[in-house]
């Protein structure tokens, strides 16, 4: 875990399983989780920036299941978090964006019983797969590639 403070963190090939909180920050600076898997936790990944001070969140090439929160950004603080290549199922919340920014390309977010959820910002490069999901949520604002 994570904890106060400003904070700059590269997890690769972590599996964090069966723990109360997989990873949880806040007011964290940087943070990239790539190819790493966040299965059976109360919360797969918490950040939130509530001193405002921007939050930068990566997660690649993940897998983010069977968790009652899957990935849940949150906060008063400005924070942006990018997901690619990864797959957030069988959670009890996919993807809770309460704050900021959420980019997604390439994801899968798959049964779950709320697949997004929040009223922050979830922008889609199109490409992503979200299906299968007791309900839905509000669909990403599909934007082009820059």
């Amino acid at each position: 875990m994570i904890r106060p403070g400003t904070v700059d963190a590269s997890l690769q090939r972590v599996d964090l399983t069966g723990n109360n909180w997989g990873i949880e920050t806040y007011d964290c600076a940087y943070l990239v989780v790539t190819d790493s898997t966040l299965s059976q936790n109360g919360f797969g990944i918490f950040t939130q920036s509530a001193l405002g001070k921007a939050a930068l969140i990566a997660i690649d090439r993940s897998s983010v299941s069977r968790n009652f929160y899957g990935v849940d950004i949150g906060g008063v603080g400005p924070i942006y978090a990018t997901i690619t290549g990864s797959t957030i199922m069988n959670n009890g919340h996919g993807l809770t964006a309460e704050h900021g920014e959420t980019r997604l390309a390439g994801t899968t977010i798959a049964q779950n019983l709320i697949g997004i959820k929040g009223v922050g910002v979830v922008y889609s490069q199109g490409n992503n797969f979200i299906f299968g999901n007791a309900t839905e949520g509000p669909a990403p604002t599909v934007v082009g590639s820059k």
